[in-house]
Parts: C-alpha cells; structure tokens; sequence
C-alpha cells in the first residue's frame, strides 16, 4: 500500500540530519514504538535492530505472525542534487511485512520540509490488504510521535518553533 507524508522541522536540513543521526534520538524515536534496538550508526547509515512484542501489532497481523518477531531497520541519508535524502528500509522478521520509504528535505527559509513517499507491503493471503490498512492508519500517529520528539530534542538545544505534520494515504 502506498502512502505519502509531509513534515516540517524548524532547523536547517543539515541540523535534521544530526537530530536523525543521534543515538539518543533514535533511541526515543524507537522506544515511542514500544522497542528498544540495537543501534548502529556508521558514518550516515543508521542499522537498528528490535524484538517486537506481537501485541504491538495490528489485531488482524497477530494470527500470522511468530512468537519472536524482530525488526530490522535500516536508514541511509545522502545528497543528489543539491538536496539531502534519505532512504529508509524496515523489514519484519517472523513476519511476511516490509516498509520502504523515501524522504526528501528542502530548505526553506528556517526550516525544513520532508517529503515522505513509500510502500507498506503484507504478504499474505486475503489478509494481507485489510493489514497493510490498518497500519498504514498508524503512520500518521507514529509521525506526530517522532515530531514530538524533535521537537525534545530542539528543546535540549534551544529551539522553541512547533513542528507540523501533513499525512496522505491512498
């Protein structure tokens, strides 16, 4: 299932890509979630690694899913004309779920605008598109979250702008 999301962060682009890069970061980004990762940061690379509880899932996914389920995310962050990307993959072990998603952040004026577009896949039979619904409706939540929490971590640095979000899913 397709989705596209749009976020507006009250720093240069080059200050989002720090935030993103953060350890301590990416650890509240994921512990909003419910998990608490390995995680690795080389260079702009992000790998994070998780267990994740099956009751954290959408109702419809538990039925096919495993006992021990891991997240394996995946981030990569770069520049193409002139403008800072970032590529991000997360893959659900134990479970038939990908996420891909690919981000592009623009300059303007004092801030930074993110533009989100990515596919949410659930392979399976029947299921796998009343699934690929119910969590694609939690994207937008988990958004609001991850604005919550730059804007924290704006905060600890000084910052006082709000953060918005704008969310679209097809």
């Amino acid at each position: 299932m397709k989705f596209s999301d749009s976020l507006q962060y009250p720093m240069p682009p080059e200050d989002v890509e720090r935030m993103s890069l953060d350890p301590v970061f990416l650890r509240s980004r994921f512990a909003a979630l419910g998990l608490d990762p390995e995680i690795h940061v080389e260079g702009r690379t992000i790998h994070a690694r998780a267990h994740l509880d099956p009751a954290l899932l959408p109702p419809a996914a538990r039925a096919f899913v495993s006992a021990d389920v891991r997240l394996c995310f995946r981030e990569e962050w770069g520049d193409e004309g002139g403008a800072l990307q970032a590529r991000s993959t997360l893959e659900v072990l134990g479970a038939p779920v990908q996420v891909t998603m690919f981000s592009l952040f623009i300059a303007q004026d004092a801030y930074t605008s993110r533009s989100l577009e990515g596919d949410l896949s659930v392979k399976v039979p029947f299921f796998g598109g009343r699934i690929e619904k119910e969590a694609v409706s939690h994207l937008s939540d988990l958004l609001k979250a991850e604005t919550q929490l730059a804007q924290m971590w704006l905060t600890t640095r000084g910052a006082s702008r709000d953060l918005t979000a704008e969310s679209h899913y097809d």
